[in-house]
């Protein structure tokens, strides 16, 4: 079987969390959603992604906001390395889907219709 490239995990990555872009999503949950197990290389490329404002990380947020948050995804309280896609990451993976995937690769992605 062929290794995935960076570029693919990112995608696979960024397809999870878009198809659910209201949900803050553990980095456990989305290593075990997308097949990609290492957590810990998993982590770093998601705080590298939070740094180009790709997606949000849950450390950043300011403690109001999180509790707000925390109404609604209880789990937040025990979980660690949270992540949400970002407005920009919503516009470049959008873009990308629109432009450059064929149906058999929204497919092989798992992307929602609606979407594309």
């Amino acid at each position: 079987m062929k290794k995935k490239t960076d570029a693919e995990h990112n995608l696979l990555v960024l397809g999870l969390l878009r198809n659910n872009s209201k949900t803050w999503w553990p980095v456990s949950s989305i290593a075990t959603k997308t097949k990609l197990g290492n957590e810990s290389r998993l982590t770093d490329k998601l705080k590298e992604m939070a740094k180009r404002k790709i997606v949000k990380y849950w450390d950043e947020l300011p403690e109001k906001e999180k509790r707000e948050i925390q109404k609604d995804q209880d789990e937040l309280k025990r979980s660690k390395n949270n992540f949400q896609i970002a407005e920009l990451g919503i516009k470049k993976y959008d873009k990308i889907a629109e432009s450059c995937m064929d149906d058999e690769m929204r497919l092989i992605l798992n992307l929602k219709d609606d979407l594309v």
